[in-house]
């Protein structure tokens, strides 16, 4: 029986690792689980493998002090691990994740640290990508790197691919069956789609300006078209928002400016967000809905950038737009456009692809996520 340490930090990676660790277990293997980050440590409340470091870490901290780093190496250095397995934070400047994993290449066997990657575009802001192009240390190449696709793995770096695997992503394993139907037709109610209309879903980042851009593209484009049918817009908020009110107030100066938004864009508002809420938000819709059911439901995706949901559309072949033209997926997504608001509303979805189809097409392992990072501890 081995015993791994799983390390996640955003909300990806850490469903992911959730996956991973309890297929693991499934098969006698002992997994400590240690969120890093809020979104890590809200989704792992109910695992019992769950492990906090408050003498060590007692926040949520970018960067480990020294003092910290040393005592996350005399920690880990009387837990006798086999195994690592790191997923790397959605937050571009953050540290700590790529910190632990140098301590654990000191304590570990060459490649039993594992990080992966579960972005499914390039992000050359990111500490991932600064530090392994213009600052390569030898310990990076003590470490497995594992992506989400075959592009990615051949971005990095020629000196670390040697050390590198594709394990696919969730939003593939997602796309790779039809979503149920009675669940699809349950979400559009909680989401009080009317069966007239078309649901345009946007994925809310935790950035105003950038999202605020976004909508005024789709409001100037259903305005420039008559002939479209009619849309229920529903939109995302991002619970890392720092200053939620401030982020919806911004979204709601573009839908007051624009009639053709008034009348059909909701707010989706989860329960636990109310209390960040002084006065009651308008145009609003109180559910417990996730971001990927309403993907899953939904007939079109917009988000800003090429995040994961509009991937997890384009997956399934819906239309998916991002108004980002610098940042590039790793995918060839043939329901994707990017800058064309009018085209994306007039495009039409393609027929689901079988599993087998879509994985040959992305050149992703047959297993799911879970099961090839599994196999990869197996070896």
């Amino acid at each position: 029986m081995a015993k791994i340490l799983c390390i996640c930090h955003s909300t990806g990676d850490t469903q992911a690792l959730l996956k991973t660790a309890q297929l693991l277990r499934n098969r006698g293997n002992e997994v400590l689980l240690l969120p890093i980050g809020e979104p890590a440590y809200r989704a792992t409340a109910a695992d019992t493998g769950r492990i906090t470091l408050p003498d060590i870490i007692d926040t949520f901290p970018v960067t480990l002090t020294d003092t910290q780093e040393q005592a996350f190496h005399a920690w880990a250095a009387t837990q006798d691990f086999s195994h690592a397995l790191i997923g790397t934070p959605s937050l571009n400047h953050v540290q700590t994740a790529f910190q632990m994993a140098k301590v654990l290449t000191t304590l570990l066997a060459p490649q039993a640290v594992s990080i992966y990657n579960d972005y499914l575009y390039e992000e050359p802001a990111h500490t991932y990508w600064q530090s392994l192009r213009t600052s390569l240390q030898p310990w990076h190449h003590q470490v497995q790197w594992l992506t989400s696709l075959p592009a990615m793995q051949r971005a990095l770096p020629e000196t670390l691919q040697a050390h590198s695997q594709t394990v696919g992503h969730l939003n593939i394993d997602g796309a790779t069956t039809s979503p149920n139907l009675a669940t699809v037709t349950e979400t559009r109610q909680a989401l009080a789609v009317p069966d007239t209309h078309q649901l345009l879903f946007i994925s809310g980042s935790k950035n105003a300006a950038e999202d605020a851009a976004l909508l005024e593209a789709v409001a100037q484009a259903i305005a420039a078209n008559s002939t479209l049918p009619p849309l229920a817009i529903r939109l995302g908020l991002h619970p890392g928002t720092a200053d939620l009110p401030g982020y919806v107030a911004a979204m709601n100066a573009v839908i007051d400016r624009h009639p053709c938004l008034q009348a059909c864009t909701a707010w989706l508002l989860p329960y636990k967000l109310i209390s960040q809420f002084r006065e009651p938000l308008p145009h609003h819709i109180h559910c417990e809905v996730s971001g990927e059911a309403a993907t899953d439901a939904a007939d079109y995706v917009a988000s800003y950038g090429p995040y994961s949901l509009f991937h997890r559309a384009a997956f399934q072949r819906k239309p998916a737009f991002s108004l980002d033209t610098e940042r590039h997926s790793f995918a060839e997504l043939s329901t994707a456009i990017v800058g064309d608001a009018e085209r994306f509303l007039t495009a039409h979805r393609e027929p689901l692809r079988a599993a087998t189809d879509l994985r040959s097409a992305l050149n992703v392992p047959e297993t799911s996520v879970a099961e090839a990072m599994v196999a990869m501890f197996a070896r």
